[in-house]
């Protein structure tokens, strides 16, 4: 994946897609954040009961759907009568997202191939599912472009099996605050970690950033991501830092700013 932008400017990738103005995780989200300028979307994907990659942050479906049953326990033609949307109040006047399905991962692969859209893929999955969700993902990918695709999670060892099973695939390793106590040995514990999975990037929690662990990262060969980041101030931030990328819910105020930066 292209790492910065001209004049070291971060990608701006929509946080489960433009999820401050659409219902999360769903192509309408996807949409707008490529219309709001984004470069690339962030996501997340769980298995169906019948071992299908979908695309849904939570283990159940109370949040986004009013329903207590958990994704897993629900096979992919019962999930994609599920409405996604009706849930969600947008402060756009006459938008309406009712009837919004949970997407299949395969959807969302052909739509972004045609587009040619970055993707930041979260595999969210149980310990006892680790194989399969890495088994089914990796499967789908082997028809993607590798360049325009980062597999990243919480959950190293999933990562290390994604690795293992797809060695071309790019894979960043999550961290937010409360992975890295005790503090004085956060950076290096955070570093060795993402060594050990193998991966080729870090995405830190905003709260974890400053200088000292983004010049340890880049000098040990990792690209830096910064989630979840609604500030615009960022992008100046992450500029002179040479963050990668800026995952947010809001792409099209900080690609607006990013523009005024290039502008300017």
């Amino acid at each position: 994946m292209s790492a910065l932008t001209k004049n070291n400017l971060p990608l701006i990738i929509g946080h489960r897609g433009a999820s401050a103005f659409a219902p999360e995780n769903t192509m309408a989200a996807f949409n707008l954040a490529i219309e709001s300028g984004a470069d690339g979307i962030e996501f997340d994907v769980r298995l169906s009961r019948d071992q299908i990659p979908v695309i849904i942050h939570d283990d159940t479906l109370l949040r986004t759907a009013g329903l207590p049953n958990r994704v897993s326990d629900l096979s992919l033609k019962d999930l994609s009568q599920v409405d996604v949307g009706s849930w969600f109040k947008t402060r756009a006047q006459g938008t309406d997202f009712s009837g919004e399905k949970i997407p299949r991962l395969e959807t969302l692969l052909r739509w972004a191939e045609s587009s040619g859209t970055h993707l930041y893929l979260e595999m969210k999955s149980e310990a006892n599912q680790r194989h399969e969700l890495a088994k089914a993902v990796s499967r789908l990918l082997a028809h993607f472009d590798p360049d325009k695709v980062v597999v990243e999670s919480f959950d190293l060892e999933a990562l290390k099996i994604m690795k293992n099973r797809a060695p071309l695939v790019r894979t960043a390793a999550l961290f937010e605050p409360s992975l890295t106590n005790p503090p004085r040995f956060r950076t290096a514990q955070l570093l060795e970690r993402a060594y050990e999975a193998g991966a080729a990037e870090i995405a830190l929690h905003h709260r974890l950033v400053n200088k000292r662990i983004v010049e340890l990262a880049h000098e040990r060969g990792y690209e830096v991501v910064v989630w979840t980041v609604d500030d615009p101030k960022w992008i100046d931030r992450a500029r002179l830092l040479k963050v990668s990328a800026l995952i947010t819910n809001n792409p099209r105020l900080l690609v607006v700013q990013r523009n005024r930066v290039v502008d300017g």
